[in-house]
């Protein structure tokens, strides 16, 4: 009951996976707010042999970890520039042909799963067209590079467990380059500790455990001493200002009481992260009450008048964070359970959001009409945009729910190991990535679109796996 996949299907497979991504990349790329740190940071590789945020033109070289991950993608954008022309096209083809080879190795690896041919064929095209992994490759941002190396290890985890053993060194490379690329790449630490558990045993899978851990670090030391050595602090602070700088942990914090969507961010936050601070817009309904509405205006309106494009002062921050503190003992059930959860729930389904596809809703022509028959105006002017954020967002938000209700079903049926294993495995890693991000108020969907590719194969080989046996029972039934 496998399948395996030819060079024709696999063909096929890169093409389907090639091609949308050239089309997106050339006719409408994204440049975010992000992209000026990745490019300091590749042109000061390329140009002064350092990873720095200073300005490349001043050869000044003040050391960073990385900019606002570790240098993964300033190097494979470095790389790229050496060869070609530095513009974010030659970028934009290169991780999309970086994506095509994981996906074609995917889908190759995950083939045996499958009841036919078909099957394995279908698997192969969904990774290769995912409508919520796709557009990534448009944007300036890791996430493509990270999906293709999160592609790679749910490879070697299949391949693991159809061979019986764990493939540690495969697994130990591509986990150092996610962690290159992302922090958060860590997470797949757990569906690899539960795939190394089920296949060996506890005892045998902590000591393969260690093994690839200790392979992983190698890479990861090395560069933790060179940070140590120019003078860095021993880790890297979780946010990061443009500038290189460290974040207002205290006005932070105080977000952290209430912002609870990637919508809010604009008006508070970006405008820290750049300096910017007389774009900061806070709406009205955010203060517990009136002396707290007075005593963040204030602090506001200073920060405003005197500190614009300079670093955050100690004393505002300071003053954020006891009002902060404030509101975490005044409502801490908010705090711990509410807010969380309704983060959680704005990752998984955010009607807003475009799933990265280029489109957008144009309301500047609809105003003044109440707020239902304003939104339905807005979906009747905006067919298209509309169509695309909906059934991206159904689809997001259907995956881990149906997953989880066919685990659910499945669970008690022995005969059934190999999809329990599928299943649990992927909805454990899109758990954790969901308890991450919403504790670090990180609320956009993409920080948990590299839980897709596990998601849809996991669903999608049981689906198919159940298939074939209840018409392999009907089969044997039947007279």
């Amino acid at each position: 009951m496998t399948a395996m996949l030819d060079r024709s299907d696999l063909c096929l497979i890169a093409a389907a996976a090639l091609i949308p991504r050239l089309l997106l990349v050339i006719f409408a790329p994204a440049m975010t707010g992000d992209w000026t740190v990745y490019q300091t940071v590749a042109e000061n590789i390329l140009n002064n042999h350092c990873v720095s945020l200073s300005d490349p033109a001043s050869g000044a070289c003040i050391p960073h970890w990385g900019g606002n991950q570790l240098p993964g993608l300033p190097w494979f954008i470095a790389a790229v520039w050496s060869v070609f022309p530095r513009d974010w096209m030659w970028v934009g083809i290169a991780q999309s042909l970086a994506i095509v080879f994981s996906t074609v190795y995917l889908a190759k690896n995950v083939a045996p799963l499958f009841p036919n041919r078909r099957w394995a064929r279908a698997a192969g095209l969904l990774a290769a067209l995912s409508p919520l992994v796709v557009p990534w490759a448009r944007f300036s941002l890791p996430e493509t590079l990270a999906l293709a190396a999160t592609q790679w290890i749910v490879a070697e985890l299949v391949r693991s467990y159809l061979e019986g053993r764990l493939r540690v060194v495969p697994l130990a490379i591509a986990s150092a380059i996610a962690l290159f690329l992302r922090y958060d790449s860590a997470l797949l630490a757990v569906p690899i500790a539960s795939t190394g558990i089920v296949i060996h045993g506890p005892r045998e899978a902590l000591r393969r455990g260690l093994m690839l851990l200790l392979m992983t670090a190698v890479p990861l030391g090395i560069w933790w001493i060179r940070s140590i050595a120019v003078g860095l602090e021993p880790y890297p602070k979780p946010y990061s200002l443009q500038s290189g700088g460290a974040a207002p942990m205290g006005y932070i914090a105080w977000g952290k009481t209430w912002a609870v969507d990637q919508y809010q961010a604009p008006s508070w936050v970006y405008a820290v992260f750049t300096q910017r601070y007389s774009s900061i817009n806070i709406a009205p309904d955010v203060y517990r009450s009136e002396a707290e509405r007075r005593r963040v205006e204030s602090l506001i309106a200073e920060l405003k008048a005197g500190y614009n494009l300079k670093p955050f002062p100690s004393h505002i921050d300071d003053a954020f964070a006891e009002i902060a503190a404030k509101r975490r003992a005044a409502e801490p059930l908010q705090y711990w359970l509410v807010l969380p959860s309704r983060r959680a729930a704005a990752l998984w389904f955010s009607p807003r959001n475009s799933a990265a596809w280029p489109v957008s809703l144009n309301t500047v022509r609809i105003e003044g009409l109440p707020s239902r028959s304003r939104l339905v105006e807005i979906a009747l002017a905006n067919p298209v945009a509309t169509i695309v954020k909906l059934t991206t967002a159904a689809y997001r938000v259907a995956l881990p729910l149906v997953a989880l209700a066919l685990l659910c079903r499945l669970w008690r049926q022995r005969r059934r190991r190999l999809e329990v294993w599928l299943l649990a495995n992927a909805l454990a890693y899109a758990a954790v990535s969901t308890i991450f991000h919403a504790a670090l108020l990180m609320t956009e969907p993409r920080y948990v679109v590299a839980t897709m590719p596990f998601l849809e194969l996991a669903l999608l080989a049981s689906l198919a796996r159940r298939g074939a046996r209840d018409r392999n029972t009907a089969a044997v039934a039947s007279p």
